[in-house]
């Protein structure tokens, strides 16, 4: 839900549910509009959970256009427990990320900003697994811009629900287990954090937008208070009764009053009952 007088945060909820079967092979990650400081284009994950080596040549990806496809070349393998990336641009995509990960490419299209689908297709033409995603809620809303990518929380889930998808940390996890990987226990429900926990928010320094990550291990009445670094409050923001998983904030440097802050430092701090998190931020215009 998109939250705050002003529209200062913007607040990304994970619920848990049952897993899914696996199919043979997962559209895993996605990343459809890079953030300006990390253009690296479009790109997609595939992971196979199975047992066995997977041959993917000549299979077929598409966006929503079935004008628009890239045929995977001809010996391309993706081993038990690994993954692949379908890259929109080789050089942009290895300007960002390390070399030694298998990328795939280049495709002469784009996925789009405002939503689209990823459909991957077998080389004889069986539809083997598809994303529609979007921009907006319930969508995690992050991963339009923002920096990170769009992450499936296990690749066991139904990755066509958009509960099952997180905005990532960072810069995603390209051809790695996803940065917001939830584990299953033998009985098929998901291993949630021990504690509240504010996590590393990143860009930091930031001089546009910072997103502030957090875990909560049970259902818990939260709110978000931003202090300058003489403890004056600069945003209170109740952010409701949130369930137990991962979730995150967006700042874009405004104040109660929907003004612009001013550079310096800054304190955030995640209010959980009688326990406080905090953390320093650094705004440079």
């Amino acid at each position: 839900m998109r939250v705050g007088i002003t529209d200062p945060f913007y607040l990304t909820a994970v619920f848990i549910q049952s897993e899914l079967s696996p199919g043979s092979i997962v559209i895993n990650e996605i990343n459809y509009n890079s953030n300006d400081d990390h253009e690296s284009g479009d790109w997609v994950e595939l992971y196979n959970p199975g047992q066995m080596e997977i041959d993917i040549s000549n299979w077929v990806m598409k966006d929503d256009d079935d004008q628009h496809s890239f045929i995977i070349p001809d010996g391309t393998f993706i081993n038990s427990d690994e993954y692949i990336i379908i890259s929109q641009d080789l050089d942009l995509f290895y300007d960002n990320y390390p070399s030694n990960i298998p990328v795939i490419g280049p495709f002469d299209f784009g996925l789009g900003g405002g939503g689209d689908e990823v459909r991957i297709y077998d080389d004889v033409g069986a539809l083997m697994d598809s994303v529609k995603y979007d921009d907006d809620e319930p969508w995690p809303i992050e991963a339009d811009g923002e920096g990170p990518t769009l992450e499936l929380i296990n690749p066991t889930y139904d990755n066509s629900l958009p509960e099952y998808w997180t905005s990532s940390q960072q810069y995603g996890s390209p051809a790695s287990q996803n940065t917001n990987y939830l584990d299953s226990d033998d009985e098929g429900h998901s291993a949630l954090p021990d504690e509240h926990t504010l996590l590393p928010a990143y860009p930091n320094p930031f001089n546009g937008s910072v997103t502030i990550p957090f875990k909560l291990s049970s259902q818990t009445n939260s709110s978000i208070t931003i202090y300058n670094v003489l403890g004056k409050e600069i945003l209170d923001l109740p952010i409701g009764n949130l369930g137990p998983g991962d979730h995150s904030i967006s700042w874009a440097g405004i104040n109660q009053m929907g003004h612009p802050v001013g550079n310096g430092v800054y304190f955030v701090r995640l209010n959980i009952d009688t326990k406080n998190n905090s953390q320093k931020l650094v705004y440079l215009k």
